[in-house]
């Protein structure tokens, strides 16, 4: 009987034992069926850089299979020798690795950007992997747009601020102007005066300029928008471009169609392809290339989401590009600010490519630069554009003004020496004034 219960003791224990081995199988089965199907990268190796797992996930990553990867080095999933050597000195150091964040090539060239958990146990790394090449792609369009409308709003800001300081800059000057030229008519011409009033005037009708880039930054200047020609435009600009950027430069010009109509005012367009070119004629002072060409464009919203600004519709592009010295990213961020220049002393203003950004701007536009040091400068210009040209109208004869009268003028001004400025010019004429600060006080003196 002790015999017989022995052998029951011995046959209960094995059938425990197979027990245990079988729940054992169907347990390491279940965690493989896991790993296997895991969405995340699940693998080891051995320190001297062999694959001894690699799950499906991880070989999707590197869009290879299970089966190349276990017989391919580990150094080959590095950027190089030295990725791999740093990532093993922090594991050996720490015996293991957190959030490790490395960019590495997939079997087909392209280049992922991963996040590695892993631990070293006996000579053995374990890890687990995840593609985070969406969200870094994501984060980085973020940036980018989001430094896109910081640069809006600072030259929304700035755009302003330069209104404002154009605006009463004007005032001043049209009262120097003014009465400089009733000082002006009120000298013998043979008088040694007349010369210096003359330089007077001169020295404030440049100063008016400075302030009229200053408005066209700002987008107050006034405007005649019209359908116009593009290509009309840019031929009839060409002979005077020829002698601003001078014999040294090679001027090309091309139209992709017989015409391009945008809505814009023709006068403001040539001062933006003359600021261009001269901005163009300054980066080639050993002379060089300068390519104006004119197209059609059609801005959908896949364009806007890569560069970050538009809005979709039909477009006319101006491309003025340049064979010279290129600019870096700094200068480009800061290209159209107004009082911004490379240029030495003496030799700009800065205002040049401001006014060509706040005539594009208030053409409902938009300008943008490609550049690279050594590699020349392109700037693109998007204006919309016009179903048909506007028909020519016929010139009208200027209207006959009153030299003088007796009658009585209400004048409402609030700047004081504007006021007085008009004030002696119609007491000139003949005519009384009355004077009011607002229109307030003209309404109570009306």
């Amino acid at each position: 009987l002790q015999a017989l219960g022995a052998v029951a003791d011995e046959i209960a224990i094995g059938i425990e034992q197979k027990r245990g081995e079988d729940r054992l199988k169907e347990s390491e089965a279940r965690y493989r069926s896991l790993v296997d199907n895991a969405l995340v990268g699940v693998y080891q190796s051995t320190l001297d850089g062999r694959f001894t797992y690699v799950n499906d996930a991880m070989a999707r990553m590197f869009e290879t299979s299970v089966e190349e990867m276990l017989v391919e080095p580990v150094l080959q999933r590095y950027q190089g020798p030295s990725d791999r050597e740093s990532f093993i000195r922090i594991l050996k150091e720490k015996g293991r690795v957190d959030n490790y964040e490395m960019t590495v090539p997939t079997k087909t060239g392209r280049q992922i950007t991963l996040l590695v958990s892993a631990s070293l146990h006996d000579e053995t790394i374990s890890g687990m992997l995840m593609d985070i090449t969406a969200l870094k792609e994501a984060e980085a369009e973020r940036e980018h747009l989001t430094e896109q409308l910081r640069q809006a709003q600072k030259m929304e800001a700035v755009g302003q601020l330069a209104g404002g300081i154009a605006h009463d800059f004007n005032n001043i000057l049209n009262a120097i102007i003014g009465f400089g030229s009733i000082l002006k008519d009120g000298i013998d011409p043979d008088d040694p005066l007349h010369v210096n009033i003359d330089e007077v005037l001169m020295a404030a009708e440049r100063a008016t300029q400075l302030s009229h880039s200053l408005l066209a930054f700002s987008r107050k200047q006034v405007m005649d928008l019209r359908p116009v020609d593009l290509c009309e435009i840019v031929q009839r600009i060409t002979r005077l471009l020829h002698r601003v950027i001078g014999e040294d430069v090679e001027l090309r010009v091309s139209c992709a169609d017989r015409t391009v109509p945008v809505l814009a005012d023709s006068g403001q367009v040539e001062q933006v392809l003359m600021n261009l070119a001269t901005n163009a004629r300054d980066a080639m002072p050993q002379g060089g290339i300068l390519n104006m060409k004119v197209g059609r464009f059609v801005m959908d919203d896949a364009f806007t989401m890569t560069h970050g600004y538009g809005t979709p519709g039909q477009y006319a592009v101006i491309s003025v590009s340049d064979t010279g010295s290129g600019m870096d990213a700094e200068t480009r961020q800061r290209i159209f600010e107004p009082f911004f220049t490379t240029k030495g002393p003496g030799k700009g203003t800065g205002l040049g490519l401001a006014m060509v950004y706040g005539i594009v701007k208030q053409h409902e536009g938009f300008i943008n630069v490609y550049s690279e040091p050594g590699h020349g400068t392109t700037f693109r210009v998007y204006l919309p554009a016009a179903r048909a040209l506007a028909e020519v109208e016929e010139k009208k004869a200027p209207p006959d003004y009153p030299s003088g009268g007796t009658e009585t003028i209400l004048v409402a001004e609030d700047d004081p020496a504007l006021r007085k400025l008009t004030s002696t010019v119609l007491q000139g004429a003949g005519y009384t004034v009355i004077l009011a600060e607002d229109g307030e006080d003209a309404v109570s003196k009306f």
